[in-house]
């Protein structure tokens, strides 16, 4: 922690490495800037941004994260991780007095609450998790019975060491599909809906 002067205003430096301090960021939706330099100078730009906005606390708390502690703490990969030496500067809301005066005008110099950060990563995370493991499965041409085509994929999945989604998958269709299409569609989220034709092919092709 370093305490920085500026005409009357300091700040403190704070180093942000663990999951306890990111939760305190996430519960207060800390006003959040990313691939802001963590220097003085900018720093202190910042500051006197939101201080033509509102009044501010005295000391006020400058949190500063890197994009690896994000990524490690928040399981981010491929595209969806940071660069390690990225640099997010978070200061919580409670700091801030007027938050309201900020809301709209944030956005113009790239500002975001902490809490929507994570919540947006966790979801790429998820679809890229969806799309990276959904497995090829022949249900094109079978018989076109749900219960059918639920134990095709179901067994799909089992093959592909995917035991814990087949048991969701089957879960989601019995007790929330309201319909023949809402039943399929689940299906379509767990697995990729092809024809034996293509899956062929794609052996083929991959040299299996």
């Amino acid at each position: 922690m370093r305490k920085i002067e500026k005409d009357n205003q300091e700040f403190m430096k704070i180093n942000v490495t663990t999951k306890d301090k990111l939760d305190e960021l996430y519960k207060s939706s800390a006003l959040t800037f990313t691939g802001v330099s963590e220097e003085t100078e900018s720093l202190n730009q910042m500051i006197d941004w939101i201080k033509e906005k509102s009044e501010i606390s005295n000391p006020i708390s400058i949190h500063i994260i890197k994009g690896e502690v994000m990524n490690d703490n928040y399981g981010l990969t491929g595209t969806n991780a940071y660069p390690k030496d990225l640099t997010l500067i978070s200061i919580k809301l409670e700091d801030i007095k007027n938050v309201n005066a900020i809301v709209i005008p944030r956005f113009e110099v790239g500002g975001r609450w902490f809490d929507d950060i994570v919540n947006n990563n966790a979801m790429r995370e998820e679809n890229n998790h969806l799309e990276r493991t959904k497995p090829k499965c022949a249900l094109i041409g079978e018989d076109g019975n749900i219960f059918n085509l639920m134990g095709i994929a179901s067994r799909t999945l089992k093959r592909n060491g995917m035991r814990e989604e087949s048991t969701e998958m089957c879960n989601r269709i019995t007790s929330d599909a309201k319909s023949y299409d809402e039943a399929l569609g689940i299906i379509g989220e767990y697995v990729e809906i092809t024809s034996r034709e293509e899956i062929e092919e794609w052996e083929n092709d991959e040299g299996y």
